[in-house]
């Protein structure tokens, strides 16, 4: 049986039925990332205040991307603690603007750097583009951490949806590659499993559309960012599939009780555990995908934007 939905929650779900409009999946990749623009920026956590904000543009051989690094307030020669953000969209919606306030609120709040990262989209850029991205932003954080004030031994990753799905990505690169090292992750209501043909009892539940993200519209995604590749057969697109947990960090993997990829990101803490990483699980009960991107609508993600503060600051 699906959950009952908190009383904030049930009115937003509400909200969506009264004003239907096209499903995601239904849209143009343009008019899917304005409208996820536009949805973020009406129920987005009010914005903090924060000691700098800068942009940046990043060349490398595999391509450029931006970044956009938040400083705490008095942080000015200090060396701090770093946070990278990779956003969510399905890997190919959402930016460094759809983030802002949760990069801020974290910035604000952890007393770190944050590095949110403008990583390549598809359909323009197919996998593995966007995730090469990611992985070099945490290599940029790493050998440029004496000019950005940054402690190299305590830059975490942050990850929400797809963003989630490429932190775990990331992770194993750096442990293929040799580093460089990362002191802990959050995986909030992530991607672990890219695979269509799964038998998970909430793709079930709330695939059908009308829970914010539904089955159809993780099919658009797949048909837009895999490029031919597999994801039965690479962990790089489903993280559930990976057997090298050499040197894992701390974890905290974060679900939505009423959300279609809450039991894979159940099932990859339980992976976690099994291979004996220092992993933390919780489910927000009765709250949907995406619900710490509405939360200046939904009192539970600033909740959890509340815990997510207090994990990093106790690693």
């Amino acid at each position: 049986m699906p959950q009952s939905p908190d009383d904030q929650t049930k009115g937003f779900l509400a909200g969506m039925a009264e004003n239907p409009g096209p499903k995601l999946y239904e849209l143009p990749v343009e008019g899917a990332r304005e409208f996820l623009k536009g949805a973020s920026k009406m129920f987005e956590v009010p914005p903090c205040e924060v000691g700098g904000v800068e942009d940046r543009s990043i060349s490398y051989d595999g391509g450029d991307y931006n970044i956009r690094l938040y400083s705490p307030p008095g942080s000015d020669g200090d060396m701090t603690p770093a946070i990278i953000l990779y956003h969510g969209g399905g890997f190919m919606l959402g930016d460094l603007d759809t983030h802002d306030t949760i990069a801020r609120y974290l910035c604000l709040h952890t007393g770190s750097k944050v590095i949110s990262v403008d990583y390549r989209l598809a359909p323009e850029f197919t996998f593995p583009a966007g995730l090469e991205d990611c992985y070099h932003a945490l290599l940029w954080a790493s050998d440029n951490s004496a000019d950005l004030g940054i402690d190299p031994k305590k830059i975490s990753l942050i990850g929400d949806s797809a963003g989630g799905n490429l932190s775990a990505g990331v992770m194993q690169l750096a442990i293929r590659r040799g580093g460089p090292h990362i002191a802990s992750a959050v995986l909030l209501y992530p991607s672990c499993d890219m695979r269509l043909e799964t038998d998970y009892p909430s793709r079930e539940l709330y695939g059908n559309g009308d829970y914010f993200l539904g089955f159809k519209d993780i099919e658009w995604i797949a048909d837009h960012y895999l490029n031919g590749e597999d994801p039965a057969k690479n962990s790089l697109l489903s993280p559930i599939l990976n057997n090298d947990f050499t040197g894992w960090p701390s974890t905290f993997v974060i679900t939505a009780g009423m959300d279609i990829l809450r039991d894979e990101g159940r099932d990859f803490y339980d992976l976690l555990v099994q291979h004996s990483v220092k992993a933390r699980y919780q489910s927000y009960d009765g709250t949907i995908h995406g619900f710490v991107s509405f939360a200046g609508a939904l009192d539970v993600g600033k909740v959890c934007l509340g815990n997510i503060v207090d994990y990093f600051k106790d690693q």
